[in-house]
Order: C-alpha cells, then sequence, then structure tokens
C-alpha cells in the first residue's frame, strides 16, 4: 500500500463512521480536540475522551494525520534499521488503533499487537476501526485492545513500542515513571511522537536524556547517541508530513484547502549494544536534514544535524557534483552522508 493509498483508506474510514454524525456538534467537539493538541504549554489532558461524541470528534480531525504521521515515522525505523523483524508490538495510549495499519504494513513480520488504552469511548471506537481495517490486515495477525493506564498496568514486554502523542500531558515525575516503564517494556526497539511544537519537544528531550542514561541508542531523528544540539537552544526539533484532507475535515475546517502538513517530533532508540539482534552501524558523516534545503542557482546548501553538532553546508554544482545530486533527492528530515573533509565543501 502506497502512502496515497493509505491516506485515502483513513480518509474514508473517518467519513464513512461519521456519515450520519450531527455536523454541528461535530465541529464543535473538533474544535476542542484540535485545541487540545495544539496546547502550547501541554496542559491539556487531550487522552480525556469520555464519550462518543468526543471520540467521534477524534476520528474526524486526527485520525487520519495521526495515521500518516506513524506511517512516516516507521518509515524513518526502517530507514535506520532495514534488517528490524519484529513479532510482537505494544502501543501505550492507543487511541482508537489509529497505529495498527501503518505498524503492521511496515513491518509484516508482526503476529501480535498489544493495544492499551485507557479511555472507553476510545477503545470503542478503536474496535470500530479495527472492523474497517479488518480486511488490509493479515489473518494471522492477533490484535488485542486492553483498558489499561500504562503508567501503572502490567503490560507485555515487545519487541516494538510505541507512544504515539501519548505523553502530551505528563507532568515531570510521571514522565520519569513512563521512562522507566518504557525501558522495562522494550525489548528491542520504542519509537515517541509529539506534536511538532517547542514545549513538546522539550518534553520528548527530558525523556531522551534519561533514555541515553540508561544506556539506550538513539537511531532517529539523531544519528548519533549524544547530547542533544538543540536541547539548550531557542529553536526544536520538529518535521512534517503532508495529509490529504477528507471532504469531511475540509467541511470542518471550513477551507478549501486539499491537504495540511502536520508538524510532529520524534524518537527512536534501541536497547543499545546490549541487543544483538539490531547491529547499530554509526557513520561520522551522516547526518539529518533539519530544514528545507536552500535552492539557488548553482548552490544548494543544507542544515545538518551531526553529533559535533548543528551544521550549515553549501555544496556547488560544479565543484561536488555527485554531493550535489545525492542533495536533489533528499528534503527535510532525510539523513544524508557527505565527506566533510573534502576540503571543497564549504561548512559553516
Amino acid at each position: 500500500m502506497t502512502k496515497t493509498q493509505m491516506n485515502e483508506l483513513f480518509n474514508e474510514i473517518s467519513q464513512s463512521l461519521l456519515e450520519e454524525a450531527d455536523m454541528t456538534a461535530l465541529r464543535s467537539r473538533s474544535e476542542e480536540i484540535r485545541s487540545s493538541y495544539r496546547d502550547k504549554q501541554g496542559r491539556t489532558r487531550d487522552l480525556e475522551i469520555r464519550d462518543e461524541a468526543g471520540a467521534q470528534a477524534y476520528l474526524a480531525w486526527r485520525l487520519p494525520v495521526t495515521g500518516m504521521v506513524i506511517h512516516e515515522v516507521m518509515d524513518r525505523l526502517l530507514e535506520a534499521v532495514p534488517e528490524f523483524r519484529p513479532e510482537t508490538f505494544l502501543d501505550l495510549g492507543a487511541g482508537p488503533a489509529v497505529s495498527v495499519l501503518p505498524v503492521s504494513l511496515a513491518f509484516p513480520s508482526l503476529r501480535v499487537a498489544h493495544l492499551a488504552e485507557e479511555q472507553g469511548a476510545m477503545r470503542q471506537a478503536g474496535q470500530t476501526v479495527l472492523k474497517e481495517l479488518a480486511p488490509f490486515l493479515s489473518p494471522e495477525f492477533n490484535v488485542s485492545m486492553e483498558a489499561a493506564d500504562f503508567l501503572t498496568t502490567d503490560l507485555p514486554e515487545s519487541d516494538l513500542v510505541l507512544a504515539s502523542y501519548s505523553i502530551n500531558e505528563l507532568n515531570g515525575e510521571e514522565l520519569s515513571r513512563f521512562t522507566r516503564k518504557l525501558i522495562a517494556l522494550t525489548r528491542h526497539m520504542a519509537v515517541l511522537i509529539v506534536p511538532g511544537t517547542p514545549e513538546h519537544f522539550r518534553r520528548l528531550t527530558e525523556v531522551r536524556s534519561q533514555l541515553v542514561a540508561a544506556g539506550l541508542s538513539i537511531l532517529a531523528p539523531c544519528t548519533f547517541t549524544g547530547p542533544c544540539a538543540m536541547e539548550e537552544e531557542a529553536d526544536w526539533c520538529h518535521f512534517y508530513t503532508r495529509v490529504a484532507r477528507s471532504r469531511l475535515l475540509r467541511i470542518l475546517k471550513s477551507g478549501q484547502m486539499a491537504y495540511e502538513d502536520e508538524k510532529f517530533s520524534y524518537l527512536i532508540v534501541s536497547r543499545g549494544q546490549d541487543d544483538t539482534t539490531i547491529p547499530l552501524i554509526r557513520t561520522k558523516e551522516l547526518g539529518r536534514i533539519i530544514r528545507h534545503p536552500l535552492i539557488s542557482k548553482g548552490f544548494r546548501e543544507v542544515e545538518l544535524c551531526r553529533a559535533e553538532g548543528i551544521t550549515s553546508i553549501r555544496l556547488s554544482k560544479g565543484k561536488h557534483k555527485e554531493a550535489y545530486r545525492q542533495l536533489k533527492q533528499k528534503g527535510w528530515g532525510d539523513t544524508l552522508e557527505l565527506n566533510l573533509s573534502h576540503p571543497a565543501i564549504s561548512e559553516e
């Protein structure tokens, strides 16, 4: 399934489940969901969706974009470790089971998915979504959903653990508890996703620091395991994915744009060198592109985050043809490998 096909499927599911919903009420509740996810201080407990109307609003506003962000991040995991073959998957704060499709398509090796979700309305919506997804899932793929607070409930250790938009509302002490729980539950890989705002990124860096201190290795977006170059900066590390809007979403947003760019921050970690099933290969010249490359006549400029810090690179079409050609195929969020010791490459 292509990215476009997945986007279309999520839009179709969202629309089909809400065909008979009251549009006025749905628009009102959707605005509440929108505000909670964009809460700049991260104070809104956005998992408190306790009734059917709130769950419907989530399906309308967040289902397609969340699914496509998870798809994007799973691609980054495959890019970092293409040989990864997980068999068990755990989703902490699974909402309406939105992760199941992108994760199962990224990793056909999966046999078991355990979805932990505290709110009953979201679990009910999740069961409905899973019925819609059934034709696209392997009959050998066993998916279960549990009523669980992921901070306190005993959950199964799994090869791949996901926490997608589920640490948004945790305070400092809860973040520490979450980190300890995440380490205990992760057999191989863990993935965290938060909204792409400075405030949510700061929260993610808190978890990152604790994970590194505990001995886990960073796979992405950082191409190294060490201090975050943006941790003490006013800037923040974030990326985006373009999502085609459904007809329903255009109505709810009273907008004409056929797409929106969903910004997010993420972190992918491995158990580290003690995990002999996952070879960790590091290249000093490998960096992550953290801005749109700037294009001018005969030149391309790119901002990279590397172990040495954030570096601006300027490439000339005439002087470094191979590197220039490579950069033409890259964009914001991609990794780039360059021989920075080459004297012709301008590094600032």
